[in-house]
């Protein structure tokens, strides 16, 4: 699947502008146009999470926290950043950003947020993936911090938040 598309799909429902004004959302390093095959999801892009990548043949990294967040004034090896941005381009390496945007009043709370990934990849890959034990897997929709109670706001729900399930 071409990047751009692939932003379609997730700005269809996670659009750019319900970000917040200061935010900084959407393809920060990379090529609209690169096939990507394969998909990292980090919360950060550190220099770990793109170590993985490279190591693992990622075509894309999404993360929740931007890496870029006000203008650079240069990219050479003497900064964190600009580390990070040589070795994703040089690894030809898309970046793309969900953040104040994925935590908008648009996805009520985690557990939510948690269901839709599990229905939209969980189920699919245990049926591809393990279809001999699709009918003896128990599947738990799981949440973190605070929002599993049901407590976070927009505001509150930055860090401890997130998709996810548990297969047993």
């Amino acid at each position: 699947m071409i990047t751009k598309e692939i932003i379609k799909e997730l700005e269809k429902e996670f659009p750019k502008n319900l970000a917040e004004e200061w935010d900084n959302v959407g393809l920060l390093v990379g090529d609209n146009k690169r096939e990507i095959k394969k998909i990292q999801i980090s919360l950060d892009a550190t220099e770990v999470a793109i170590d993985n990548a490279i190591k693992n043949s990622v075509d894309m990294i999404v993360t929740h926290h931007p890496m870029i967040f006000k203008g650079v004034k240069s990219i050479d090896n003497s900064t964190i950043l600009g580390r990070k941005i040589i070795k994703l381009i040089g690894n030809r390496i898309n970046l793309y950003t969900l953040h104040t945007n994925l935590d908008s009043d648009k996805i009520e709370n985690g557990i939510e947020l948690s269901r839709k990934f599990y229905e939209t990849y969980g189920e699919p890959m245990i049926h591809e993936k393990f279809s001999d034990y699709e009918n003896k897997i128990a599947v738990g929709l799981v949440g973190e911090g605070s929002e599993r109670f049901g407590f976070d706001d927009k505001y509150s729900r930055d860090h401890d938040f997130g998709a996810g399930f548990c297969m047993w």
